[in-house]
C-alpha cells in the first residue's frame, strides 16, 4: 500500500477570518486545518528557482491521503533538531480509482529569501 511509504507528519494551515466574541473581523490569520497529516515528502528538484522578482524557492512534492487541502494553504513540516519548515501549496493533483491507492500529490514550495 502507498501509505506504507508515508514517513512524516505535517500540519496544514489555512487563512481564515479572525472571530472576536463570535463576530467576524477584518483580520485574517493562518489556523490549523489538519493536524498531524501522515504523508511522504520528496524533493522535486535541488535547484532554487525564481517565480517573481525576489521570489526564490524550492519545489517539493507531498503525497498523502485524499484530504481537504487547497492551493494557498501552508504546510508546516517538523524536522528533528531543526526549526519547522513552512511551505505554500502551489498545486494539487488527485489520483483516484487506483485500487486502494487513492491519494493526492501536492506541490509545495519553500520560499527562500
Amino acid at each position: 500500500m502507498l501509505e506504507d511509504f508515508y514517513n512524516e507528519f505535517v500540519d496544514v494551515r489555512r487563512l481564515s477570518t479572525v472571530l472576536e466574541s463570535g463576530i467576524a473581523t477584518a483580520k485574517k490569520e493562518f489556523i490549523t486545518n489538519i493536524a498531524d497529516l501522515h504523508c511522504h515528502i520528496q524533493t522535486f528538484d535541488d535547484n532554487i528557482t525564481q517565480d517573481i522578482a525576489t521570489g526564490f524557492g524550492k519545489d517539493v512534492r507531498m503525497f498523502c491521503a485524499v484530504v481537504d487541502i487547497r492551493e494557498g494553504d501552508r504546510v508546516i513540516r517538523y524536522l528533528e533538531d531543526e526549526s519547522p519548515l513552512e511551505y505554500r501549496v502551489v498545486g494539487i493533483k488527485k489520483w483516484s480509482n487506483y485500487s486502494d491507492n487513492d491519494h493526492i500529490e501536492v506541490s509545495i514550495r519553500a520560499f527562500i529569501s
